[in-house]
């Protein structure tokens, strides 16, 4: 063997059969496992099956690939197009209806935006009875869960509601209430179905978990107006927060005002507020008596209600008074206190009631009361206050008050009181008011000065005592009965201040309004070139205008004020103070030292001044001060200015016709001035005059023959000095200064 080649090895058979190489083995394809461990080539068959494999894989690839780009195009149109379209029918057609079902009241909306998770109504109004407008929202915002509408599940998230306008019944009210505080679940049913076919709601899912309202205003049987800037309901769990409230509730005969800065609702606890404000009015509507800094609660335990409140009057920090009581059996029954505290005494008042009855009993004690109404006084009366024992019942049935007792103790003063009173359609009032014999002056010292300045400086002498009795039915006012003895009979003035009746003995100045705004000085003595004495006055003209504004005035031995109930009741039925019922000597008192505003407090001051006035002057003087001021037109005062602008003569010339005229328009002397203006009487003019001339006759004024011709007599106003346009144009200024005051 050759030295460079390699050594020998042992080599398998094949190689050793041949010198050369193996050539190399060529791929083959894979062929099924045969019995017996052989391998067979792949058939025709498997090549086509194997192909048909691989073209599916392929076209499921493309189809995939379609409907993924399909979904691209479909899905946004599907969630911005048709998703609002549809959410718009779903809400007008299948949650409107929920809500006109629970609510009883059909809703229209006049347009509907919806996106993902969101919706606004826009004009949303609630009809009532004869398809009147009961409610309207500007616009309601509303949040939801979007997966869950995708399905057909609506639960509100948040809502935002904004100028809500609410004017309900009581009954809608009351509908509206049971609809909220029911159950939560419902079954609705819609035009067509039958009640079995309804489909059921859970009505907690259109509670929001949260809620914004801005600008609401309620109003129920125009009786009370509800309004709040703002509420607030942050989530479900959270009370819901009321801001800026204010209330008025009216009556035909008060109006009761109440503001808060807060107040909050929740299940538990109703209701509580502080920063309160209440205020009461009557009559005109201007504030009477008010009480600021409230703080209060409500609490609901099951069926019952418990409250509780406190305050202050707006003269003191302190609490001056507490209200707590409770109402049960959803207000069928429920008690009530009422704890006042002043320095000296205080006072619980108690009070139940029923579905029948309500009974009350105990004192109250007021201090620091701010009076301000136009009806009582012209400016706030500051620091009033007084303690009232009061026993009594209503029947809430019958519609009847029985005050068997009430005592009003006011610095010394002690005022009973004692009747009863028939409300509704009948309406009545039976009562006795006394006052226990007492020092004048006491009596005088317990008015709060503010209500009387005129009165400052008075010192009194005797005894005060009442003894007013009333019976008034509206059915049959003219059938009323008002009497009292005592009052300041048996009072005498010990001091008197400068500005007193007791000047007018000798000529003062009187000041008066001669033109809107514009005032003069008016001497009432011989300086007066149109001042005219007692004596140079006919006594058909003085008994004319004596009869026509006080009939008593010449008979009477002492003060009284016969026309005060006459006024009084007239006033009752009218629901107004336009008629005063003034004698002679309360006009003069008004005249010379009040202003002309008809208010509580001047009436006092008037009292009291007339009472002095005819304690002080002899009659003749009263009459001839009455006629040389009071009014017979605008700018025209005392009878002897009114001879000459009206006739052009002198007043000793005057005809029992003139002063027919004369007492026919003193009542009205500015509206009566268009007889003037146009030159000729009319018709209730002259009847007046009539009613005049027969009253002079009958009393023997004037003789029948004088009668006779003063009816036949045409009354002859004096040439005016300006045009008929002109002098009604005046008239129509006095006149509208008079309705302003």
């Amino acid at each position: 063997m050759p030295p460079d080649e390699p050594p020998a090895h042992d080599e398998p058979a094949i190689l050793r059969a041949s010198s050369t190489p193996p050539a190399p083995i060529s791929p083959r394809p894979r062929t099924a496992s045969m019995a017996g461990g052989t391998r067979r080539r792949l058939t025709v068959f498997d090549r086509a099956r194997r192909g048909l494999e691989t073209w599916t894989q392929t076209r499921r690839r493309r189809r995939i690939a379609w409907s993924l780009a399909a979904l691209a195009v479909l899905l946004p149109i599907g969630l911005f197009v048709v998703y609002p379209l549809v959410g718009a029918w779903a809400i007008r057609h299948r949650l409107l209806p929920r809500l006109e079902a629970r609510l009883g009241q059909r809703i229209l909306v006049e347009d509907i935006d919806v996106s993902l998770g969101h919706a606004t109504l826009y004009h949303v109004r609630m009809l009532g009875e004869a398809a009147q407008t009961v409610g309207e929202i500007e616009q309601l915002d509303v949040d939801f869960a979007t997966l869950g509408s995708l399905v057909g599940s609506i639960r509100l998230q948040a809502a935002s509601l904004t100028h809500v306008q609410l004017q309900l019944s009581h009954q809608q009210l009351t509908r509206v209430r049971a609809a909220l505080d029911g159950p939560r679940e419902a079954t609705v049913t819609a035009p067509g179905q039958s009640a079995s076919s309804g489909s059921r709601t859970k009505l907690a899912t259109l509670i929001p978990a949260q809620l914004h309202i801005r600008d609401v205003s309620l109003r129920v049987d125009n009786r009370v107006e509800l309004t709040i800037a703002s509420i607030e309901r942050m989530h479900a769990t959270s009370p819901v927060e009321l801001r800026g409230i204010g209330v008025v509730a009216h009556h035909p005969r008060a109006t009761i005002t109440a503001h808060a800065d807060q107040a909050k609702l929740s299940s538990t606890t109703i209701a509580t507020f502080t920063g309160a404000t209440i205020s009461a009015s009557v009559g005109t509507g201007a504030t009477a008596a008010t009480a600021t800094d409230i703080s209060g609660s409500l609490i609901r335990i099951g069926a019952d209600v418990y409250w509780q409140a406190a305050g202050t009057y707006p003269s003191t920090n302190q609490v001056a008074w507490r209200l707590q009581g409770r109402t049960l059996d959803r207000g069928r029954t429920g008690d009530a206190q009422l704890l006042t505290a002043t320095d000296q005494p205080s006072g619980l008042l108690s009070a139940a009631f029923s579905p029948t009855a309500i009974s009350f009993d105990g004192t109250i004690a007021i201090a620091g009361v701010s009076l301000a109404h136009p009806a009582v006084v012209n400016r706030p009366v500051n620091g009033i206050g007084f303690s009232l024992a009061v026993r009594g019942s209503f029947d809430r049935v019958a519609q009847r008050l029985e005050v068997p007792v009430a005592t009003l103790h006011k610095d010394g003063v002690a005022i009973a009181l004692g009747g009863s009173a028939q409300l509704g359609q009948h309406r009545s009032i039976d009562l006795r008011i006394t006052v226990p014999p007492v020092p004048c002056q006491t009596v005088l010292q317990a008015v709060p000065p503010a209500m009387i300045p005129k009165l400052a400086g008075y010192v009194l002498a005797g005894t005060f005592a009442l003894d007013l009795r009333g019976a008034i039915a509206w059915d049959s006012l003219a059938a009323s009965t008002l009497e009292s003895t005592g009052g300041l009979a048996g009072c005498s003035i010990v001091t008197a201040p400068a500005d007193s009746p007791a000047k007018l003995n000798a000529p003062f100045v009187h000041r008066v309004e001669v033109a809107p705004q514009q005032y003069a000085d008016l001497i009432v003595g011989g300086k007066n070139p149109y001042f005219v004495n007692y004596d140079s006055i006919p006594d058909y003209v003085i008994h004319s205008l004596v009869e026509t504004e006080d009939p008593t005035f010449m008979q009477r031995e002492s003060f009284a004020a016969p026309g005060m109930a006459r006024a009084l009741l007239e006033n009752l039925r009218t629901g107004t103070l336009r008629v005063g019922g003034s004698t002679i000597p309360m006009q003069l008192a008004k005249n010379v030292f009040l202003d002309g505003k008809r208010t509580l407090a001047r009436k006092l001051q008037e009292l009291f001044l007339a009472w002095h006035i005819e304690s002080t002057l002899p009659r003749y003087r009263i009459i001839e001060i009455y006629l040389n001021i009071i009014e017979f037109g605008p700018g025209i005062y005392g009878i002897g200015r009114a001879t000459h602008e009206l006739f052009d003569k002198p007043v000793y010339e005057l005809m029992p016709v003139d002063a027919a005229y004369f007492s026919s328009i003193v009542p009205k002397p500015r509206t009566s001035y268009h007889n003037f203006c146009k030159g000729e009487i009319d018709d209730d003019t002259r009847n007046r005059m009539q009613r005049a001339l027969t009253l002079m006759v009958n009393e023997g004024e004037i003789s029948p023959e004088d009668w006779k011709a003063a009816t036949e007599t045409h009354v002859v106003f004096a040439e005016r000095k300006d045009s008929e346009a002109d002098c009604m144009a005046r008239r129509k200024q006095a006149l509208t200064e008079f309705e302003n005051r």
